[in-house]
């Protein structure tokens, strides 16, 4: 099959050679590209076929999917939560303070030092 295709860049129109498969293939992405980008929702059949990369744009895009079956749904697919853990006041409510902590327990007077 033979297709034109114009040059954005240019005024001219070129001839190229593409098979009917490749043709369909970049439609059946091009579908899967239009339905991650407004899909709320996908059939298990093609999850099943497509999950890592399903995984991959609910990480990236930060936007949940509902797997369905017969239309029904049945699972939710969630992006994880990133969190950064902190260090200053990661123990806060864990732990608590009694009593002075600024001073020594032991007046400086009855240390012994050799």
């Amino acid at each position: 099959m033979q297709a034109q295709l114009r040059d954005p860049r240019a005024d001219r129109h070129e001839t190229v050679s593409v098979s009917i498969e490749s043709i369909q293939e970049i439609l059946y992405l091009l579908t899967i590209v239009i339905k991650m980008t407004t899909m709320k929702s996908i059939p298990a059949g093609e999850f099943k076929t497509h999950c890592l990369r399903i995984m991959d744009e609910v990480s990236r895009r930060r936007q949940s999917v509902v797997i369905t079956k017969k239309g029904v749904p049945v699972a939710k697919l969630v992006p994880v939560e990133r969190t950064e853990r902190k260090i200053v006041g990661c123990l806060e409510g864990v732990m608590a303070i009694v009593g002075d902590i600024e001073n020594p327990l032991v007046q400086p007077e009855v240390w012994e030092v050799d």
